[in-house]
């Protein structure tokens, strides 16, 4: 079966830049529709794509897919060049959230139910080993995807209107040449489990799992090695 079908879209992947920010945010709002960055609030949004990529301390990269012929945004990608331990790979920083949470929940019934959800996955992966990313970054860690060469994937996301096409394949092939030019040797990320799609795409362009033998969480890691460039 094929990873996508034979429909083309002719696409620019290009960095984020000031002009971008307020387009990409609102896009971002509609693609990802019921995320918790959303239930935040636009001004949320817009913040931390400044605060985590275009800020002298910037800790992340995202590249956006544009049509050729009207310069739409399509998708975008977004990576954690080296990764820490400590170092989150939500767009969306603890710290903002907080700060926004404070103002936006007294107004959101969905974010309410959002944190209440949220709460119950903590309290499962704290007690039953079982509940998602939460854990994952120590999986990670053990298998040597946190030594300085790896980069990152923290999201991928292709407007619903062009997947099934070349967009996403396209910006994951885009991710691993920027992270080489980055000297990293390896990129990585988490792939929910249910997601047969978005494992498809990442196995097409040759990921596999780092840990197969895992059950116990709703994600798992995958990884590619990375050819070193000549010099």
């Amino acid at each position: 079966m094929a990873v996508y079908d034979r429909k083309l879209y002719p696409i620019d992947i290009v960095d984020l830049s000031e002009d971008l920010l307020d387009p990409l945010s609102r896009a971002f709002s509609r693609w990802w529709e019921g995320g918790v960055d959303v239930l935040l609030g636009l001004a949320c949004i817009k913040e931390a794509f400044r605060q985590r990529c275009l800020s002298a301390g910037a800790d992340m990269a995202c590249r956006i897919a544009m049509l050729k012929a009207d310069r739409r945004m399509v998708g975008f990608c977004l990576s954690v060049p080296q990764p820490k331990m400590n170092q989150s790979s939500a767009l969306v920083t603890h710290a903002l959230a907080l700060r926004h949470l404070k103002w936006r929940i007294w107004t959101s019934p969905r974010l309410w139910r959002y944190v209440n959800r949220f709460l119950v996955r903590r309290i499962k992966a704290r007690f039953f080993g079982r509940g998602g990313k939460e854990q994952m970054s120590a999986f990670a860690a053990q298998d040597g995807l946190l030594d300085g060469k790896t980069e990152y994937v923290a999201q991928l996301i292709v407007d619903a209107d062009y997947r099934f096409g070349n967009i996403g394949f396209d910006l994951m092939l885009d991710m691993e040449e920027q992270a080489r030019r980055r000297s990293a040797r390896r990129v990585c990320g988490l792939v929910n489990r249910n997601n047969i799609r978005a494992q498809r795409v990442y196995a097409a362009v040759g990921w596999k799992r780092t840990s197969p033998g895992d059950t116990n969480h709703d994600h798992f890691m995958m990884h590619k090695d990375l050819e070193v460039l000549p010099e």
